[in-house]
């Protein structure tokens, strides 16, 4: 499906101590360079008058404004829903009129504030109802790259490994239903279906030498003093082994192209924030997109109502947005409070959200694997790059292919040097080397 696309991109301003909103049309407008003024947007006042002390002025507070184990009544959903609201700017609020279910917006929330993306932006709601279940929007949340990942072509069956995990020394799930809740909600739609239970870090790694396009994650969930999300599986005696993003970002295999990570339904989960904040892992490590819960669910049939819907769509679009968009629906349809179907996000790592395509691949595994790793490439310099100092000017402008033996001449020019800023070379490198038609422009 055809969306445009709204980027409400929050920043903290460290010399104020606020927060400032700001409408994007696209990705590619945060890494364009901003001049001598840069963007400021304005403030983002939710957390106004949730401080102990200290006048409103819309500073951010030290820590979440709400508890994720408490999340549980659909009248603090409601509340935190027109809350949520009501702080936004009028310019982010404008940014969803016009739109419809024929040509509906697609907001993606974006910040590398925790204080934000720890927030329910699943529950926002507005006078008309919450905006997640309107048929014109589509709610997401997206770690930006300066370039879309290419989607995986997949002309056979795709395959999914679950992966259910129950450590001896954490409060114990039920595993029987957990998996009788996977299979139903998966293998009915005509997916390849792989289970693991409870293994250790490196039977996980031989299971994925299988190249699954889709990894499901069941289990406990763990969050560090550093604010960083984990998952948790058992080590070799059976006891709790926290596994980090990095760690996962190394075993993944290229043929994953999205993680479901989700709570159990059966036991309380030991920390809930840490399935959120392993989503928002830094975007400089190769994970793909993310579909993940932030609050306890307890009712295994919402669950099973959520997942079926959302792998039946998944299995028809490739498209993790409208996925979740239509299960929320169904959800909501079957009776799910805000706290069931608006306790699903997705975190979108690659800007589409469309991680497949139902047809035969242009070329083999090897050469969509190397678009894949291009795209990191190019986005991994467009961080990098950006940072240099303003007198670094490029000397040969003539970039060669990945499978050249050089990507770029470089050297330090003399400051009076009349050349232009970071920003724009970056731009202007990293534009040829993804098309290069655009070398000598």
């Amino acid at each position: 499906m055809d969306y445009e696309d709204r980027l409400w991109q929050f920043v903290s301003d460290p010399m104020e101590g606020t927060l400032r909103a700001t409408v994007l049309r696209s990705e590619r407008s945060i890494f364009e360079p901003k001049g001598d003024a840069p963007r400021r947007g304005e403030p983002f006042r939710y957390f106004d008058g949730k401080r102990s002390s200290g006048p409103s002025s819309g500073r951010a507070p030290r820590r979440a404004t709400w508890r994720y184990t408490a999340a549980s009544d659909p009248s603090v959903a409601l509340r935190m829903g027109h809350e949520l609201w009501s702080a936004l700017p009028p310019s982010l609020r404008a940014s969803l009129d016009g739109a419809t279910p024929d040509h509906p917006v697609r907001i993606k929330i974006v910040s590398d504030s925790r204080q934000v993306t720890d927030l329910p932006w699943e529950w926002l709601t507005r006078d008309s109802g919450p905006v997640a279940l309107d048929d014109s929007v589509r709610l997401v949340r997206s770690i930006p790259l300066r370039f879309a990942l290419p989607p995986l072509a997949v002309d056979g069956r795709l395959k999914v490994l679950a992966v259910i995990s129950d450590p001896k020394d954490e409060v114990r799930i039920d595993v029987l239903r957990e998996r009788q809740m996977l299979e139903q909600a998966i293998r009915s739609h005509g997916y390849e279906l792989s289970v693991l239970i409870n293994p250790e870090q490196e039977q996980l790694v031989g299971a994925l030498a299988s190249e699954p396009h889709i990894v499901h994650y069941v289990g406990h969930a763990g969050s560090s003093v550093d604010e960083s999300g984990s998952l948790i599986l058992p080590s070799d005696e059976g006891l709790t082994h926290w596994i980090d993003a990095s760690t996962v970002a190394r075993v993944l295999p290229s043929s994953v192209r999205l993680l479901c990570v989700g709570s159990c339904f059966t036991a309380p989960n030991y920390d809930l924030r840490g399935l959120l904040r392993f989503a928002y892992a830094p975007p400089s490590l190769a994970l793909p997109t993310f579909v993940t819960n932030q609050t306890q669910l307890w009712n295994g049939d919402r669950v099973l109502d959520f997942w079926r819907t959302f792998y039946h769509t998944l299995h028809k679009t490739g498209e993790t947005v409208e996925a979740i968009h239509r299960a929320r629906r169904a959800l909501a349809g079957a009776g799910g409070s805000a706290c069931e179907w608006g306790s699903f996000s997705a975190v979108l790592r690659d800007n589409s959200g469309v991680v497949f395509t139902r047809q035969p691949a242009a070329g083999s595994l090897d050469e969509e694997v190397a678009r894949r790793l291009s795209s990191r490439l190019a986005n991994d310099l467009t961080s990098g790059l950006a940072s240099m100092p303003s007198q670094t000017v490029l000397v040969d402008e003539h970039p060669v292919g990945l499978t050249g033996s050089k990507l770029m001449g470089w050297s330090r020019a003399p400051s009076s040097v009349d050349s232009p800023g970071p920003g724009t070379m970056t731009a202007r490198l990293i534009d040829s080397l993804m098309d290069p038609s655009t070398a000598d422009k």
